[in-house]
């Protein structure tokens, strides 16, 4: 039951410490646990979101708070330009307050169409890229989400193309209040709670035996959606997940017109067996990504950056080579977003080489068959470059950077046990 209106305090309102103080502005939008505003810090003017949840009115006090305590505590722990960044915390009497970056794009969902998804392969890649960026931050930190939806992905900024005509999303990841601290990443731990949205959970979650690799099912699922407009699979409870294991997915309709290395990065991804799934190593090396870097319109140089520091810190992934496929794109300045931060040395270090490699080039039959083995060793050094040099800035990576950014209270919020959603593009 949704706690009334009455329940939360009312616009102005000024909630904080007494030298940072934050001011209660316009209702952006609710949830089964409470409510998202917009917020201004006084002492700065910046604006930001701020959830904010009545313990009181709302049953199963104590799961309720444990949760929030959760969600706040992971929050502290991540800083990443993919993922909705924790500003403050405050708990006042029974309220309590979660101050993030705003997200003024809404949601993913409210972008999608019945049978056409976001309506481009190339925006669904794009926003790939981003997701791959935030996941792997998240796992390299011991972070599982356990709850990837579109209405969990916050849009920070659109771009609309022509010729075709689409929009290409820059998004963050939001709502960590199922997120779970694993004891080590790679292993599978028991006792686990099943929970999470059922059309998007991975099958061995209702076992409460899973580790990291539920959320790459969980971003196969949101990937088919976003191609698609459609869910994969008739969800209706638990039962339909324990016979996923006997089912194929249907590539019909609007997939006539989607390539089939997408549909091959899809099935990759919604592998029953989490041993044969798609992890972070094989969807950055899958063919479907690495088209990507052959249209420079088709994403941004920052997408890229954000993927491999973060696959650069994660353990697992450490002794991974990154051999280029094709020709990595340029910097575009409408696009990138962090110009400064962290990523932005790998984009620079890629573009000169591919600068550099241009400039090679003559039309000497002599040098047409030496000019790609030169290409590829001066773009192998420049990453290796930028992968020594990532080691020492994601140490200091601070997410001041990024701010005034992200996120109204998803449609389709959490629960502490499994919830069927079945969203409105799918009901037309």
């Amino acid at each position: 039951m949704v706690p009334p209106r009455s329940a939360f305090p009312a616009e102005g309102t000024r909630f904080g410490l007494h030298d940072d103080s934050f001011e209660l502005g316009t209702e952006l939008g609710g949830g089964s646990q409470g409510r998202v505003y917009m917020c201004k810090r006084l002492g700065t003017g910046n604006e930001y979101a701020v959830k904010v949840v009545n313990t009181k009115a709302i049953e199963l006090r104590e799961r309720t708070v444990a949760s929030l305590r959760r969600e706040i505590t992971v929050m502290r722990e991540l800083h990443h330009p993919r993922i909705v960044n924790l500003k403050e915390a405050f708990w006042e009497g029974n309220l309590c307050y979660i101050v993030m970056d705003l997200a003024r794009g809404g949601d993913l969902h409210s972008k999608l169409e019945p049978g056409a998804g976001i309506g481009s392969e190339h925006a669904s890649r794009h926003i790939s890229l981003q997701l791959l960026g935030g996941i792997a931050y998240m796992h390299s930190h011991k972070v599982i989400h356990r709850d990837l939806k579109p209405e969990n992905v916050l849009i920070v900024r659109s771009v609309r193309r022509s010729e075709p005509a689409y929009e290409m999303h820059d998004v963050k990841i939001a709502d960590f209040g199922l997120s779970k601290c694993l004891r080590r990443v790679g292993e599978q731990e028991a006792g686990m709670t099943a929970c999470g949205t059922l059309d998007y959970l991975a099958p061995e979650v209702v076992t409460g035996q899973y580790d990291e690799r539920i959320d790459f099912w969980s971003f196969g699922v949101l990937l088919y959606v976003m191609l698609s407009g459609r869910l994969p699979f008739e969800i209706e409870g638990v039962a339909d997940i324990k016979r996923l294991a006997g089912q194929h997915l249907s590539f019909q309709g609007v997939w006539r017109i989607v390539s089939e290395h997408a549909k091959d990065f899809v099935q990759g991804l919604l592998r029953v067996d989490p041993g044969d799934r798609l992890d972070q190593s094989g969807c950055l090396l899958h063919p479907w990504l690495a088209e990507e870097a052959m249209n420079t319109m088709e994403g941004s140089a920052c997408a890229h950056a954000d993927v491999f520091k973060s696959y650069g810190s994660s353990k697992k992934s450490s002794n991974v080579t990154l051999t280029p496929t094709a020709e990595l794109p340029g910097v575009h300045s409408s696009i990138v977003l962090d110009s400064e931060g962290p990523g932005s040395k790998l984009v620079q270090v890629l573009a000169a080489a591919r600068g550099t490699a241009r400039q090679m080039v003559r039309p000497s039959a002599t040098f047409v068959f030496v000019a790609p083995f030169l290409i590829m060793t001066v773009i192998l050094i420049a990453c290796f470059a930028a992968l020594f040099s990532f080691s020492a800035d994601c140490r200091t990576f601070a997410p001041s950077e990024y701010t005034q950014d992200s996120s109204p209270w998803p449609r389709t919020s959490s629960h502490f046990s499994l919830q069927a959603s079945r969203p409105d593009f799918i009901r037309a």
